[in-house]
């Protein structure tokens, strides 16, 4: 339920005073040839009177109480459920739903009362805007002579003169108006389109008079487009679709044509709207205004219009399922869904804030059967002829029915998760049944054994992002239904039979999978995808991290498990073994194909474009979040918090393996290539050198927290201060770094792991503060060269010491003259182990 409306009796008094004293003006100047007027005048005064001094005062009385008892019922509620969650002993899932089932039952309360007073409140307002129709219309004819009537001789309905007073209202009075006026105006609509020439196409005058009037009331006006939608049925409306797309239109003139592109695109948004879509540019008050509103209207035959949306629903499912062309339904023609897709696809072209709703793509509780986003996925399933784009839309998206679907999704994230975590419904040859599985590898294409998006699977990649990245994701299983299915569709892909599908002469063998560069003709097929692959998953890196490590999940279960992490998350990503083997195949898997989002070295664009490559953007979550644990757990264990070593060493060989496997796979892409040593790029060892040198202190937990001095010291001893990027860490000629074999890639990571866990040591020790004296005293002892010391005590950074000073702290360290040999050397010492079982497991994956 949205923000309730607070106040209706100003605007309404107001409007209704005004029409009064129009009246009482006309009747003044009128009074001498007129004798009756005063007591048309007189009766409409007493009702009106009494409805703004009595009615509407008791309504309004009633209407601030109910919100006034609902929000203190809400609030001793949530009172109640806040003292509970912290009286919940630690490391049990507290229970919540007790509480919100009350909250629920408060806002359900609220809005059964708010429903009865808006019908009250309706048939009170509407018995005196009867009487000021009545009396308006008596002056007008008692007058005939003396004022002068509209240009065709009509006189103002009602409903005009209703809203002209009161549709500018956003609150009930003026929702009231504006269905009414749309309910009066649909009809005249529809017989625009009615008017048609000899072979039953709507006629040029018709089409343009339609657009003119109703285009923009489509995309705009909920309560035209519901009430246009009730008297259009879905099946005439595909009907329309079919016939103005069809090839006679593109011969009857390029007039015709924009006429005929304008109407589908304003039609698309009109249904979009009538089914839920929150519409182009209406502010907040009016949209809450129609939400409100809209269970007391009666539309079509149905009491309210959520009734009427289901059946709507319904009936737009079973035209879809039909087939059409110009002249109608024919067994022979296109899916009804093509066409509708079509519609949808256009009008979130044309207007980039409109986005399908959550009835639209999850279904209704008044309907019966799948939703019609569901419906369009089965029909693209069972019936995946490629259609070319329909003529008549005229727009630049894709003739691709899933496409547009997508396409239209955009800008409503929630609706959108859920509906990417839901099943297909059908067997498309997988176990799993994810909707975002199918929709990522397993969609049936004509012309091969697997897909190939026609623009890359930019828009799929880009919803995915969108679903996953809620303030809430943490807290919703959906979400990571949602990374399973991309996880296990990608793969899929990438082990899927796609030969003969490369058209390219450098290409000799095509019984292959790969281009001649190594690269899986999935990805290669689906560019953008992978590019998306980087956003989508970086916000999830500590969770690949354990589990690319240690899965814990069991292929056919829940991709999901609660967990308190350090970070108060909720649910965390679960991993089969089998999805983690296909993932972590450093010849073939997840992130070998990743690898190839990374520009060639020679690429003029490589300096901006390399930061943002998928395996980029991961690699560099991965590091921070080892960093943010790491130091967390010192912090914690220096704050005397138990069991925090082993958490630090876990974390350790958790991010050291994720790291191990991605730079493994990122080295086996570059030799695929062939190319030079001294021109490979290690996106790893690049991450581990950024994350080393410009990781922002104040994401280290608890840095708000500590003492000015100590903020200092960690700002002073990092670059992070600078304005520096990551492309700087970014090498196209790293033959220093470069990896010719096994032996060189896993010694090179163990090394640059090795300091960064050191560095972070040096973090955390910074964080609680200055050494203590007597290791301050030895250390002024030491020459010059080799101290290792700030003059405040602080221990230096790992970047800024010389050799010989980090072989001071490493000797040191591990003596256990700072505390931390224990957790430096035992950690640092396992690192080699860690990246060398990384290796022997990505080579076991294939």
């Amino acid at each position: 339920m949205g923000p309730q409306i607070e106040s209706w009796l100003g605007q309404a008094a107001s409007a209704y005073a005004h029409e009064s004293l129009d009246i009482q003006a006309q009747a003044i100047s009128l009074q001498g040839i007129l004798s009756d007027i005063s007591t048309q005048v007189s009766n409409y005064g007493e009702t009106y009177q009494t409805l703004v001094d009595t009615t509407i005062p008791d309504y309004q009385q009633q209407w601030d109480d109910a919100i006034t008892t609902h929000d203190e019922n809400v609030e001793a509620t949530e009172a109640e459920m806040e003292i509970a969650r912290q009286n919940t002993p630690e490391g049990e899932t507290f229970d919540d739903s007790s509480f919100l089932a009350e909250i629920e039952r408060q806002h359900d309360l609220l809005e059964e009362t708010q429903d009865d007073l808006a019908l009250y409140y309706n048939q009170a307002v509407t018995s005196v805007d009867e009487a000021a129709g009545s009396t308006a219309s008596a002056i007008a004819g008692l007058i005939d002579g003396f004022v002068p009537r509209g240009e065709n001789g009509s006189l103002p309905s009602r409903t005009d003169i209703s809203l002209a007073m009161f549709g500018g209202n956003d609150g009930l009075l003026g929702a009231q108006s504006q269905w009414e006026s749309a309910v009066e105006d649909a009809p005249e609509a529809v017989e625009l389109l009615n008017q048609t020439d000899e072979y039953g196409y709507p006629t040029p005058e018709a089409l343009q008079e339609f657009n003119e009037l109703y285009g923009e009331r489509l995309a705009n006006d909920p309560y035209f487009a519901a009430a246009f939608a009730a008297e259009l049925p879905p099946q005439q409306a595909l009907e329309l679709a079919a016939k103005l797309s069809s090839h006679t239109v593109t011969n009857m003139g390029v007039e015709y044509q924009d006429l005929a592109e304008n109407f589908l695109t304003d039609m698309g948004a009109g249904m979009m709207v009538a089914t839920g879509s929150r519409p182009v540019g209406i502010s907040d008050d009016a949209w809450n205004a129609w939400q409100q509103a809209n269970g007391s209207f009666e539309v079509g035959e149905h009491d309210d219009y959520d009734a009427w949306l289901g059946s709507y629903l319904d009936d737009m499912n079973t035209a879809g399922a039909m087939h059409y062309t110009e002249m109608g339904v024919e067994e022979h023609g296109r899916p009804g869904f093509h066409f509708l897709s079509q519609y949808i696809g256009a009008a979130a072209e044309e207007h980039e804030s409109l986005a399908l709703s959550d009835a639209f793509l999850n279904g209704h509780p008044d309907s019966s059967g799948s939703s019609v986003a569901h419906n369009i996925v089965t029909n693209d399933y069972e019936d995946s002829y490629n259609y070319p784009a329909i003529n008549g839309f005229g727009f630049d998206g894709s003739s691709d029915p899933i496409i547009n679907l997508l396409s239209a999704m955009d800008g409503n994230p929630e609706a959108t998760r859920t509906f990417l975590a839901s099943d297909t419904g059908f067997d498309f040859g997988n176990e799993n049944q994810n909707m975002t599985s199918y929709l990522v590898s397993h969609r049936p294409v004509p012309w091969g054994e697997n897909l190939r998006w026609n623009e890359g699977g930019a828009q799929l990649g880009l919803i995915i992002d969108e679903a996953t990245s809620m303030d809430d994701a943490r807290q919703n299983p959906e979400t990571f239904e949602i990374l399973d299915g991309f996880l296990d569709g990608y793969t899929d892909g990438l082990q899927a039979n796609q030969s003969g599908l490369l058209q390219s002469e450098s290409v000799s063998n095509w019984f292959t999978n790969k281009d001649e560069n190594g690269q899986d003709l999935f990805g290669y097929y689906n560019p953008e995808l992978r590019h998306w692959a980087g956003s989508i998953l970086e916000e999830y890196a500590s969770d690949l991290a354990r589990e690319v490590r240690t899965p814990t999940g069991t292929e056919g279960a829940s991709p999901y498990t609660q967990r308190s992490g350090y970070d108060g998350s909720d649910y965390s990503l679960t991993l089969s073994p089998e999805l983690r083997d296909a993932i972590t195949d450093s010849e073939n898997g997840f992130f070998h194909d990743l690898s190839y989002d990374e520009p060639a070295p020679d690429d003029p664009n490589w300096a901006t474009e390399a930061p943002n490559s998928a395996l980029s953007k991961i690699s560099v979550a991965a590091v921070e979040d080892m960093r943010a644990e790491l130091t967390d757990a010192r912090i914690r264990d220096y704050n005397g918090e138990d069991g925090q070593l082993g958490r630090y060493e876990d974390a350790v060989g958790d991010y050291g393996a994720l790291l191990s496997h991605i730079e493994l796979a990122d080295e086996a892409a570059d030799v695929s290539r062939g190319q030079a040593t001294d021109q490979r790029n290690s996106t790893v060892r690049s991450a581990l050198d950024f994350a080393t040198d410009v990781f922002p202190v104040s994401r280290i937990p608890g840095f708000d927290d500590l003492s000015d001095t100590a903020q200092n010291a960690l700002k002073s001893a990092t670059k992070s201060g600078q304005e520096m990027g990551y492309d700087e860490w970014l090498s196209t000629s790293n033959a220093a770094n470069a990896a010719e074999d096994h032996e060189d890639v896993t010694e090179t990571v163990s090394i640059e792991l090795s300091e960064l866990v050191r560095d972070i040591n040096i973090d955390a020790q910074n964080m609680t503060g200055p050494q203590p004296e007597h290791i301050q005293e030895s250390d002024a002892q030491r020459d010059p060269n080799l101290q290792i010391l700030t003059e405040d005590g602080y221990i230096l950074r790992w970047e800024d010491m010389t050799e010989d000073q980090r072989t001071t702290y490493r000797n040191h360290a591990q003596d256990f003259v700072f505390g931390d040999g224990e957790w430096t050397g035992n950690s640092v010492n396992d690192i080699p182990q860690i990246v060398n079982e990384a290796y022997d497991e990505s080579k076991r994956s294939k």
